[in-house]
């Protein structure tokens, strides 16, 4: 006698609005097509025991287009199990391969006992022996293979219960709200690590406002605003490229407000480095040529014009401060010496220039 064995099967239908699925003996699912058998009784019992009993097809069974969605199992349980499973996932295979022991069967008293009750005393996970049913119907023939019955037939159908839904959708909604808490507490880091970043800038801003005050030079305002227009007039005659207007600058600059001169600085800053050396090259540079640059000494050393006590040379330190980006404070001294030493180099520069 074989051994009877169960697949889990997906029932194709184009009028079917919901997913049918179920458990058939392997021997209703022909070899060389996905064509399952199925019995037309009109009762959930009778298909019941057909299936677990694995009941041959004959010529009344009507064949419909399936899918296998299953290995086969040796036991009904099983391959049941598989089924309820195929309702929620893909993967029925997966976690359920190994077959369940077979329960001991019970120790009947010695008395003769009908076929009948022989039926409904053996558990429903233990094996049934069938007798030899009819072979099935030629498969060349027709769908439902010349028989007929007016009969209704009991389809197969396993859906989704009202029950099986809800917990799908709590576990769908719990997995969501998993992801939103993850969420929140990522852009609660984030927030945390940006506020420490924006505390760090301001006190960096605080302590360069400090050692405004400190050096005697307080940056008042850090923006052009009312002054925007005196600056780009400013921006025209520089850099300097006669004796003339320096000192007419001289002038401009002894007669303005400290709130220009405010945005003097704040404007020549923005054309240095936050290295000090490299910042004082830059807007020296850019405010004289060594046309005029040539004709000064930072001290008046070798009879050239004194640099150090003009009002433009003042602005220039106070512009290289502001571009000092390290925190460390740059004593007047420091920027005074590389003041002189781009002055003494305007000489050197002509020549290369020529």
């Amino acid at each position: 006698m074989t051994t009877t064995l169960w697949r889990v099967v997906k029932f194709l239908s184009d009028n079917s609005e919901e997913e049918s699925i179920e458990t058939v003996p392997s021997s209703w699912i022909r070899d060389d097509e996905e064509i399952c058998y199925w019995p037309p009784f009109n009762n959930k019992k009778d298909l019941e025991k057909a299936i677990k009993s694995a009941w041959s097809p004959n010529l009344n069974w009507k064949k419909y287009s399936v899918k296998i969605i299953s290995k086969e199992c040796h036991q009904f349980k099983v391959a049941s199990a598989k089924a309820s499973k195929a309702l929620f996932c893909s993967d029925v295979d997966s976690n359920t391969e190994t077959e369940l022991p077979d329960k001991r069967q019970r120790k009947l008293n010695k008395r003769n006992i009908s076929s009948t009750d022989e039926e409904e005393e053996t558990d429903e996970g233990s094996q049934v022996k069938v007798a030899n049913y009819p072979v099935p119907p030629n498969l060349n023939g027709t769908l439902h293979g010349g028989g007929s019955s007016k009969s209704v037939c009991v389809t197969p159908s396993r859906t989704y219960s009202e029950k099986q839904s809800q917990r799908y959708c709590f576990t769908a909604l719990e997995s969501k709200m998993d992801h939103f808490i993850k969420l929140a507490v990522m852009n609660n880091r984030l927030i945390k690590e940006q506020q420490k970043s924006l505390d760090v800038i301001d006190g960096k801003f605080n302590q360069l406002l400090n050692r405004g005050t400190e050096t005697g030079f307080p940056i008042q305002n850090q923006t052009f605003g009312v002054d925007d227009e005196r600056i780009l007039e400013f921006k025209k005659i520089i850099p300097l490229s006669t004796e003339d207007d320096f000192n007419k600058l001289e002038e401009i600059l002894l007669s303005e407000s400290n709130e220009f001169k405010d945005c003097v600085v704040r404007f020549l800053s923005l054309g240095g480095s936050n290295q000090y050396k490299e910042a004082v090259r830059r807007i020296m540079a850019s405010v004289l040529t060594d046309q005029v640059s040539v004709l000064y000494s930072y001290r008046g050393h070798k009879g050239k014009k004194v640099f150090q006590t003009k009002e433009l040379s003042k602005l220039i330190i106070r512009a290289v401060q502001l571009c000092e980006k390290t925190g460390c404070t740059i004593l007047n001294k420091d920027i005074e010496l590389e003041i002189a030493i781009w002055l003494s180099k305007s000489k050197e520069r002509q020549n290369k220039k020529h």
